[in-house]
Formats: structure tokens, C-alpha cells, sequence
């Protein structure tokens, strides 16, 4: 897999997903730590945009920052993928 950066609104890149920084100090498995089925946050979001950029969440389904079934199935094959 090819690392691909994460950019905010702004179109500055803040890190790398696979392994590398997303955001100020998360990489992508610290955001699946520290996200959950059934939440809703920013860092939801942040997960849902790396795991896109990654090739795990359906480029049709727009980032609502919820964690769904959608979501928890990325984060399943990405999971999967290691």
C-alpha cells in the first residue's frame, strides 16, 4: 500500500495515513483506538477521511464523522490488510 496524505479544508497536508501522523499526533490505528461503534466526532471524520485516502472507505459515502456500519467495516478490512 502507498502512503496518501490527509489534507484539512485549507488543502495543507497534515500527515501520512498508514503508520504515519493524521492530524496533530494520531496515526490511523490511534484514531481506531480511540474512536467507537456508535460515536460521533471529529475524530471519526479524521478516521473516515484516512481510511478513504487508504482505499478502505467507499469513496461514495461522504465523511459524517458518525461510526457506523459503513465505517466499522473499513475499519475491519483495513485491519484485515495488516
Amino acid at each position: 500500500l502507498t502512503p496518501v496524505v490527509v489534507t484539512t479544508t485549507t488543502t495543507q497536508p497534515i500527515g501520512q495515513v498508514l503508520g504515519e501522523k493524521i492530524g496533530a499526533n494520531a496515526t490511523l490505528d490511534e484514531l481506531i483506538a480511540k474512536t467507537k461503534y456508535g460515536q460521533t466526532s471529529n475524530d471519526v471524520k479524521l478516521l473516515q477521511n484516512a481510511l478513504r485516502k487508504a482505499g478502505f472507505f467507499p469513496r461514495w459515502v461522504r465523511s459524517t464523522g458518525w461510526y457506523g456500519p459503513i465505517t466499522r467495516a473499513a475499519v475491519a478490512k483495513y485491519q484485515a490488510s495488516k
